[in-house]
């Protein structure tokens, strides 16, 4: 395969990847680093523009360097000048989330890293430590490591299974949901051990087993045995999956970090497109799964779906963007999987808390459709379809034009068709009554420039 390949193969991961050369001062001491290459995944985990930050800085990118950020500098300098491979967990303002950063150097001075959200958002306390949840399993783990240090145990062999698509579960069906995968897994993976085996979690969707005198074939089938059994189990209708790689020691010399990182290294490999795969499916189960709890939404999300189409038709949209606005209008509320059927059914009209619920399904929306790379357009409009033109919407408070067009196109549609539906709290509106609030609202709640194309549209077809 050639290098386009590859380069394709990074740019579309739903890894975060960035390529980095370190930068020292005229007596070999490291104060900087400069992008040389960043996906998409990168910008969106680290809220960076991904195709600005080339060729920039981290000094400019980060015009602040934190205490954070000049320990994190450290260890990228020692990778990169002394070579090897470090992992690190920092948590980010950005997504208020835990990051993973896999830290490698192929070249002197130059580095990659490879960042994961670990799905662990801030609770409590919490900003102060890196990694203290899996102390103790990486204690048992080394003492583990240290015991089965000896010729009588090899061929040992390492294996490394990592959960697909765990942050999306959690993300749609909320925290009980990732307890109830990680346990199934867990169960799973015990079955495959011994009793004198060991297993740990060492991450928040990671596991490691060690297998004492087990080969290469009997491997190949202990892990062929796992992929098939996690198979089989779902959740909320969505199959579970994991991505697993294992490396082998076989003999007491072999260095255990270079079988560690072999048995990761091969784990990641199947990730990319594993992992990728199994999100795609679970979003279309996800959105099955909400118009089988909900008649309605599925109703109204077909209808946003149509109107978006004829509105960019008559706009003249490329058939590609058509096309991106019919998906986008039938998943536009993808993100209500995580609101309460109860609420999402209630015959009366919403109150208090039951609104905060219901306003959080932009964000949860976004979250679900950005684990996949495919639709990170899409969700960033699912993210927007709820600002207003005023400024005074949700979830960020966006105004005018700060408003992606296709988003602004969404709330129209999405509007006209809950008034014009049939609704158990609010009077049905005619389509008549309809364009009046559209036009009523102009300026305030939707782009006035569309509002207008909206309702020639509408009176045309009429």
């Amino acid at each position: 395969m050639d290098n386009t390949f590859y380069k394709q193969l990074i740019e579309s991961s739903p890894i975060a990847y960035a390529y980095q050369r370190i930068i020292c001062d005229e007596e070999g001491t490291p104060f900087d680093y400069e992008f040389l290459e960043a996906n998409e995944a990168f910008g969106e985990l680290s809220g960076l523009d991904h195709t600005k930050i080339i060729g920039n800085f981290a000094s400019k990118v980060l015009p602040i360097m934190k205490d954070e950020e000049i320990k994190i500098l450290s260890i990228f300098a020692d990778v990169a000048i002394n070579g090897g491979k470090k992992e690190i967990e920092i948590f980010s303002e950005h997504t208020k989330h835990w990051h993973k950063i896999d830290v490698y150097s192929l070249e002197k001075d130059y580095f990659i890293t490879f960042i994961t959200d670990t799905g662990r958002a801030l609770v409590h306390d919490e900003s102060s430590k890196v990694e203290v949840d899996y102390k103790d399993q990486l204690e048992k783990l080394q003492d583990e490591l240290e015991k089965l240090d000896n010729q009588k145990y090899v061929p040992l062999t390492l294996i490394m299974v990592d959960i697909n698509g765990l942050k999306l579960s959690i993300d749609a069906f909320g925290d009980g949901a990732g307890e109830i995968i990680l346990k199934k897994v867990e169960e799973i993976l015990k079955k495959e051990c011994r009793s004198d085996d060991f297993i740990a979690r060492i991450g928040e969707d990671e596991f490691i087993m060690l297998l004492t005198r087990v080969d290469s074939s009997h491997a190949e089938k202990i892990v062929f045995r796992i992929n098939s059994a996690i198979s089989k189990e779902k959740f909320n209708n969505v199959s579970l999956s994991v991505s697993i790689g294992f490396a082998i020691k076989q003999n007491e010399n072999d260095n255990m970090n270079d079988v560690f990182n072999r048995a990761e290294e091969e784990m990641f490999r199947h990730s990319i497109f594993e992992g990728a795969n199994m999100k795609r499916k679970a979003i279309d189960i996800i959105l099955d799964t909400l118009f089988e709890r909900s008649k309605r939404e599925m109703i109204h999300s077909k209808r946003v779906s149509e109107y978006c189409v004829r509105l960019a038709t008559k706009m003249n949209f490329t058939d590609k963007e058509i096309k991106r606005l019919r998906l986008t209008g039938l998943m536009h509320d993808i993100g209500k999987i995580g609101v309460d059927a109860k609420i999402l059914n209630k015959e009366k009209i919403l109150i208090g808390d039951e609104w905060h619920e219901i306003m959080k399904h932009p964000e949860i929306g976004h979250r679900i459709l950005s684990s996949v790379n495919e639709l990170t357009d899409v969700s960033e409009i699912v993210l927007q379809h709820h600002e207003k033109w005023n400024g005074k919407g949700y979830p960020k408070g966006l105004k005018g034009e700060e408003i992606s067009l296709s988003a602004r196109i969404i709330a129209i549609a999405d509007a006209f068709s809950a008034m014009t539906s049939d609704r158990p709290f609010l009077k049905t509106l005619t389509e008549e009554e309809a364009i009046a609030e559209i036009e009523f609202c102009a300026g305030v709640q939707f782009d006035p420039h569309l509002s207008k194309i909206f309702i020639e549209m509408i009176k045309e077809e009429s």
